[in-house]
């Protein structure tokens, strides 16, 4: 298990991030932000990188923190559980996760 914290966004450090996260079966990609429609800007920049690279980890994408809604370590604990989880069946399921949001609100 490890942490990759992005300190500057543009430009993507896409190479940096593939070199980082290659020896990894599940990345959680955390974010506090909402591409209406689709996934978070960075879960899909994150995916992007892997684009061309044949061994690639599974990508989890978890939304939290909306509305200045504080992160709980409950809310920690349940994107590692879940991630975990990802890595040792090798399938994502449902993304992106929302995290203490009620889904029904940004659908």
């Amino acid at each position: 298990m490890g942490l990759v914290r992005l300190l500057l966004y543009r430009p993507f450090p896409g190479e940096e991030l593939v070199r980082a996260l290659s020896g990894a079966k599940a990345v959680a990609v955390l974010e506090k932000d909402l591409s209406a429609g689709w996934m978070g800007a960075l879960y899909t920049d994150t995916v992007a990188a892997f684009a061309n690279e044949t061994r690639r980890p599974l990508f989890l994408n978890f939304i939290l923190g909306l509305g200045s809604r504080d992160v709980r370590v409950e809310d920690l604990e349940e994107v590692i559980g879940e991630t975990r989880r990802a890595g040792e069946e090798g399938r994502v399921g449902e993304n992106p996760r929302w995290v203490g949001v009620r889904r029904e609100v940004v659908e």
